[in-house]
């Protein structure tokens, strides 16, 4: 009896000390998880993302960082928050400007914006800075794209797909008979 009370106590002290944070295995292991299933376990997705803020937070020298803000980011995305993302974007900006996943940052907030948040004509100026800065970055000709698609309406858009098809169909050369 006297062993299952300091078994008791002992437990309620540990676990109320905080939560532990999480190695870097265990969070990408965890993501991996999430991407799989956000759609049908949001509880799981927001889970991963305090954990990983937690991780964050407890190991802020760390170089993984901000491979966890790209995460984090991410997982707003498949929830469909565009607030939580777009910061989350800015925040890998703002924070590690120097690194290469600063320019996908960059694109990812105009896109948020864009077709997130449905702020068009504020994604515009983000999607042209980012072809300034990055002009051969592979999302370059998206973000083109993106700029000349702003305003256009969806059966615009699908007009354009169209025509964009007929025109790669008719310069294709066709086989002989």
């Amino acid at each position: 009896m006297k062993f299952r009370i300091v078994y008791i106590l002992l437990l309620a002290v540990l676990t109320s000390c905080g939560a532990r944070s999480k190695s870097k295995e265990e969070l990408k292991s965890d993501f991996k998880q999430v991407s799989e299933s956000a759609a049908s376990d949001t509880s799981k997705a927001r889970t991963f993302i305090k954990d990983a803020e937690l991780y964050i937070k407890t190991h802020e020298q760390d170089s993984a960082n901000v491979h966890f803000i790209r995460l984090i980011a991410e997982t707003h995305t498949m929830l469909g928050d565009g607030k939580a993302a777009l910061e989350s974007w800015e925040r890998l900006r703002s924070a590690y400007p120097q690194h290469p996943l600063a320019a996908e940052a960059l694109f990812k907030k105009a896109f948020v914006l864009s077709e997130m948040l449905n702020k068009k004509e504020e994604s515009r100026p983000v999607y042209e800075e980012f072809l300034i800065l990055y002009p051969d970055h592979h999302l370059a000709e998206a973000a083109r794209f993106q700029i000349q698609t702003l305003d256009k309406s969806q059966a615009e858009l699908l007009q354009m797909i169209m025509q964009k098809a007929d025109s790669s169909q008719a310069s294709a050369p066709t086989s002989a008979e």
